[in-house]
């Protein structure tokens, strides 16, 4: 083996043993040596390093009876429509599976909320050989191939993944699917969030099925009284642009502004001085309670305000507008804060909670069905 094929194959070995590049002088080692790569790789994982920070990863996925289950998405990006993915997906699958050891990971670097003991870190999703030590991969929810986000895109990372995916409930653009083609066609189960996220999937493969939210479908939301009068509550997106200074200037006095991502909304600050972050769903709901409406620039807070028997009103967002359309609300996307006036009545909460209430039973049925199809799939064929 030439030198450059052998620095070649050692840094790979690095990278997927210790998770970093090789440092230069390890290398030239290495590649100097009479060892092999296989010996290599051997020597790595009795390193010092392999068996202080990777090793007790591996004891801890090990180390408890049950299915193993390790949940991915951009939990971390700072989001709450992101962060608090994971949490309502490890309810709904331990509503199944209720011994399952269910893990999870993002390779964004912000704080999501979850179970401390459960938490992967973030090069985990990037380590084949750990990765084999799960019964599924649950990539989801969110917007997770509308945009880049690694390692989605990455064929060669699909094909060296043995264990089985899971593509929930996920957002998708024609052009983020054709890029994740590897990922989609080898993917066990497929499942969209929207019928535009439906479209893309289904260029690369037949069998998609569409798969509500799973905040939206989550079976555990506080009941808190109605309120028909009050205050609107405004679910705002940053940065600062055209749109913002008609809000101000149309909220009523004791109106409410919310956002959900402090790095990017942070501008918004200098026009509205009172606005609240909302770390988690709790508060978000805390804060909407009393709320005669909300508008939204922001999907999960459409979403979440929904659940709640919230009239919505979605703002310039396309995801927002297609939500309120199949649910059968669709005048109540709005361009110009000025229509509020005008739409204000009119909100069918008959129609849009059959349609929940029919997205939500189907969600479910889906759900159990895919994870009997992956962790139970001899008991599946016999009951199908």
């Amino acid at each position: 083996m030439h030198n450059l094929d052998k620095a070649d194959a050692v840094t790979s070995v690095y990278r997927r043993i210790l998770m970093r590049e090789p440092d230069r002088k390890g290398l030239e080692s290495y590649v100097e040596s009479s060892l092999s790569v296989q010996e290599i790789a051997q020597v790595l994982m009795k390193s010092k390093e392999y068996q202080e920070r990777i090793q007790p990863v591996r004891r801890a996925i090990t180390g408890s009876p049950g299915k193993r289950i390790l949940l991915f998405g951009a939990y971390g990006n700072g989001n709450l429509g992101d962060l608090i993915q994971p949490s309502f997906l490890r309810r709904q699958i331990l509503g199944l599976y209720p011994d399952a050891q269910v893990w999870a990971a993002s390779c964004l670097p912000h704080y999501y909320p979850y179970l401390s003991s459960r938490k992967a870190p973030s090069w985990l999703i990037k380590n084949p050989d750990l990765l084999r030590d799960f019964d599924a991969i649950l990539i989801g929810g969110g917007g997770l191939l509308s945009h880049p986000h690694e390692p989605l895109l990455d064929a060669d990372w699909a094909n060296e993944v043995s264990t089985p995916i899971i593509i929930l409930a996920v957002g998708a653009t024609s052009d983020t699917v054709q890029k994740a083609k590897a990922l989609v066609k080898k993917a066990r189960y497929v499942s969209a969030r929207d019928v535009v996220s439906f479209r893309a999937l289904s260029s690369i493969r037949p069998d998609v099925v569409l798969m509500r939210d799973p905040v939206l479908c989550d079976l555990t939301y506080p009941e808190f009284p109605l309120s028909e009068a009050g205050e609107r509550s405004w679910v705002l997106r940053g940065p600062i642009s055209d749109i913002h200074p008609n809000i101000k200037n149309f909220m009523g006095r004791n109106d409410r502004v919310i956002c959900f991502e402090p790095n990017v909304d942070k501008s918004l600050e200098e026009l509205f001085p009172r606005l609240t972050y909302t770390p988690t769903a709790e508060s978000f709901m805390f804060q909407i309670k009393d709320s005669s409406c909300v508008v939204s620039m922001r999907y999960h807070g459409a979403i979440m305000a929904l659940r709640m028997g919230k009239k919505v009103y979605g703002l310039g967002d396309q995801k927002i507008e297609s939500l309120l359309s199949e649910l059968g609300a669709g005048r109540f996307f709005i361009r110009n804060v000025e229509d509020i006036r005008d739409k204000h009545e009119g909100f069918d909460w008959h129609v849009v909670n059959q349609n929940l209430k029919a997205w939500i039973d189907d969600y479910g049925r889906k759900l159990e069905e895919i994870l009997a199809g992956v962790l139970d799939p001899a008991t599946h064929q016999r009951t199908r």
